[in-house]
């Protein structure tokens, strides 16, 4: 008669399922659930039971996307991106930090020692316009400017298949550098980089910087 705690979460709840390789020959289910109700999203993984689906066993944490300033989720994918037949989920994840950090990151997890394990992290857009330095700072390697006080990245992931199975993940997009009182970037540089699963995690294989 009354509305409850879980008829207001049902009436706002986004579900995405994927049937999914996770490991071995077996195929499994993953459902990840958000609402602006729950205090961070949540994926469970199942096991095929006769007719049915079960809650794996032992039962595997959700993995904290609330973790570092994450604020929910954007997009979720599935993809075999290490070419070994165990399925990567995707996804992008709006985050903000204090003092004035706030973006949105890519990150891709893998089943593995008793839970959805981050393998890979990469900024999709970053903003640090909550301070400013004295003066144009550009640090080498670029990518230490990511994050920087007074600094804008936009960036792109593509992930490109390749003949031994697999994918490498490029990373590509620029660096703006910001002063106190100017609305244009001062100088904007460009970084790409390109990553390749080495059995445990992607690391980096190649990079090409731009002079700023």
């Amino acid at each position: 008669g009354r509305p409850f705690l879980e008829d207001r979460i049902a009436q706002t709840t986004h579900v995405a399922r994927y049937v999914w390789s996770s490991e071995g020959a077996g195929r499994d289910l993953i459902v990840v659930a958000a609402s602006p109700r729950l205090p961070s999203p949540v994926a469970k993984i199942f096991k095929k039971q006769g007719s049915g689906w079960a809650l794996a066993l032992p039962q595997f944490p959700s993995p904290n996307f609330s973790d570092d300033g994450g604020i929910g989720l954007r997009f979720l994918e599935v993809r075999d991106l290490a070419g070994d037949g165990r399925e990567c989920v995707i996804t992008q994840e709006p985050f903000r930090r204090i003092p004035g950090i706030e973006g949105v990151r890519l990150v891709v997890r893998r089943l593995g020692n008793g839970g959805l394990r981050s393998v890979w992290e990469v900024p999709r857009k970053v903003s640090n316009r909550g301070s400013y330095p004295a003066e144009v700072q550009i640090k080498r390697p670029l990518a230490l400017n990511i994050g920087a006080p007074g600094t804008a990245v936009n960036g792109e992931i593509t992930f490109v298949e390749i003949p031994q199975g697999g994918m490498l993940l490029e990373w590509e997009g620029e660096i703006e550098f910001y002063l106190v009182g100017r609305e244009a970037p001062v100088e904007t540089v460009r970084l790409k980089k390109v990553f390749r699963w080495d059995g445990e995690s992607f690391t980096e294989t190649e990079k090409r910087e731009a002079s700023p």
